[in-house]
């Protein structure tokens, strides 16, 4: 009887694990040390999507000085409102992990005390992104799912401005042009 409740509990063991390595990762996060951008002017929203973590970690929006959230206390689901900002404003964010007293910063890894990526982004759409972060020193895991959350309105990578085509300068070399023809013309 025993020998068959030990074969039993081994075989529940191994088809539960096998279960839970079959299913597919809820996010697609890659590590980044790219900035994020606010895409258009306007509001950015931030809603939180999970937490792993066993650690208390605050959320914070650099330059504000109140935490946006706490891993343990958020709702999944729950929205928050960072504010207007103008097309272009960089949007940068701590994770506050409490039981350590480390902080660790989106960007570059240079920031944050061990210098490993700590945050990593999974692109949903053009303006919107996943955000995912990792709490332990020497980059834990890895996983980047000990607070996850997403953001409307962003944008990742450098900040680009416009650069006019060739073309462009050769039409206003040639409107330039046909005005000061046209203005000697007059005079004459």
């Amino acid at each position: 009887m025993n020998r068959f409740k030990l074969f039993v509990t081994t075989v529940l063991m191994f088809l539960s694990t096998s279960a839970i390595a079959a299913q597919p990762r809820e996010y697609d996060f890659t590590p980044s040390t790219e900035k994020l951008y606010v895409a258009t002017a306007g509001e950015v929203i931030l809603t939180f999507l999970s937490k792993t973590a066993a650690y208390s970690n605050d959320l914070y929006l650099q330059g504000m000085p109140d935490s946006i959230l706490n891993n343990q206390t958020a709702t999944p689901g729950a929205q928050y409102s960072l504010g207007s900002f103008q097309a272009g404003a960089e949007l940068a964010f701590t994770l506050f992990v409490k039981n350590t007293g480390f902080a660790y910063y989106t960007g570059n890894a240079s920031l944050n005390p061990d210098n490993f990526i700590h945050a990593a982004y999974d692109i949903t759409s053009g303006q919107s992104l996943n955000i995912g972060f990792e709490d332990l020193f020497n980059g834990g895991d890895k996983d980047y799912d000990d607070l996850v959350f997403s953001l409307t309105n962003v944008r990742v990578g450098s900040l680009v401005t416009a650069v006019p085509e060739p073309e462009t300068y050769g039409m206003l070399a040639a409107g330039l042009l046909m005005i000061g023809f046209a203005k000697r013309r007059k005079t004459k």
